[in-house]
Order: C-alpha cells, then structure tokens, then sequence
C-alpha cells in the first residue's frame, strides 16, 4: 500500500519528521480464525503513542473493505495522521482545554485537558474524540471521503454527541467540518500535515521539540474501529468468501 500510494508514503515521511518513523506491528492472531463475535467492537487498526507503534489487524481491514465499504489505504492513512497529532499537538500550547468543530450546522466540543492544582491532567476521551475529527478532515480533504469511521468515533466521543452518532457520520462521511476561529477557549484547527507533493518528504527541516507540559506521557493508545454496535446473531466472517470452482 506504501509504495502505491503517494499519500501514504508522504505522511509516513512527515510523522518521521516530526518525531520518530512510526513502526507497523502485524496482529496475526486476530486474523487467523477468520470469525467476528456477535458483539464485537472491530478494531482495524490502533496508534500507541507512548510506543509509536501502529498496530494493524489484517482479518478486520478485510472485513471493513469487504462488508462496510471501507478502504485499506485510508486506514492505514488514519493511523500514520493519529501518530502525526500525537506529536504535534501533545503541548498545551497547540490546543486550547476545549475544542470545537462545525458539521452539518452543528458544533460539537470536545474538552480535552483540564488544569488540577496547578498541573494538566489530559481528558482521553476528549483528546480521542477531537483528534478523530481531525483525521476526518484530513481524510476528506484528501481522499474526496472518510472510509474509515473516524467521524463516527469523534462525533461518538464529543461533549455533546448526537443521537445517533454513526448515522449522522455516515451523512457527512464526505464533508469537512469548520473550526472555529481562534479565542482564549478555543483555537484555530491545528496544523494538518503536509502529505501533498514531494515537498513533504525532501527538504523539510526538523521542528524543534515544544513543551509538552505533561501531557506527552498521559497519551493513551487510538483505535480505528470499524463497527461499535451489537451484530445480528451468529458469526460473520472477517475474510470475504471464495466464489466456488466450477
């Protein structure tokens, strides 16, 4: 997928200038039954942090291309964009406690930090939800659609989620939120990386390190889900069936 895809190879190149080149680790286990539990929560593929590691589930990807109409590609792409934010955006200084977005005429918040007796003490849901939301824009912007249920996972996460957070994702799976101009709440949409051209892989000079003001290390893993609702009774294969031989 690395090699045929400019924009993977791009942002893979832009996370390793921002920090460290994310390594990808091969969940085999997963894959090998080949069969999804009834009430599974699916996860395709996870960024941890405190590792910069990228873990990849190959028996749910097929699953996500096969039966939900998702893409392998944008998938890995989401996970490459989680790293690129868990770097850059893990000071205070580049977010504001709560942030916010606009989509479908609605805003929706997500607090990602709070200040405790003089010190940051991060909101996991919050920081997962809002980041999730970035990678929706990034995917949109530029893959023309979200394939990958980011979406739905920040819309699900916010402060003040809609009622039925997947089916308003799949509405605006292919339009890109506004964020809000900045104030003393609330910031500017953070810098998205620059995965267009070759200009994002040569040349670029290293950023020096912001203060993380302890927020680096409270980083918990991401997951990239590609279901979160109960499943009719039964089992469903994670591989797509083989048409028979004739």
């Amino acid at each position: 997928m690395l090699l045929g895809s400019a924009l993977l190879r791009n942002i893979a190149v832009d996370v390793a200038y921002a920090g460290s080149s994310a390594r990808i680790a091969l969940d085999r286990v997963r894959a090998e039954p080949g069969f999804i539990p009834t009430s599974a929560t699916m996860t395709a593929g996870t960024y941890d942090p405190r590792t910069n590691t990228i873990g990849w589930y190959p028996g749910y990807i097929d699953y996500g291309v096969d039966h939900e109409g998702q893409s392998a590609v944008q998938m890995l792409f989401h996970e490459f964009d989680h790293a690129w934010y868990s770097e850059t955006t893990a000071s205070v200084a580049a977010v504001s406690p709560t942030m916010s977005a606009v989509i479908g005429a609605v805003t929706y918040r997500w607090t990602l930090y709070r200040r405790i007796r003089g010190g940051y003490r991060l909101d996991p849901v919050g920081w997962n939800g809002y980041q999730h939301m970035l990678v929706h824009d990034d995917l949109v912007a530029n893959f023309g659609s979200d394939k990958t249920g980011a979406l739905g996972e920040a819309l699900a996460s916010a402060d003040n989620p809609p009622a039925f957070p997947l089916e308003t994702a799949r509405r605006f799976a292919d339009t890109r939120p506004w964020f809000p101009a900045g104030s003393n709440i609330q910031k500017g949409r953070p810098a998205a990386p620059p995965v267009r051209g070759v200009s994002s892989c040569f040349g670029r000079v290293r950023a020096p390190k912001r203060r993380r003001e302890n927020l680096l290390p409270q980083l918990p893993p991401v997951d990239g889900v590609i279901g979160v609702v109960r499943r009719a009774q039964g089992s469903r294969r994670a591989f797509a069936r083989r048409a028979p031989r004739h």
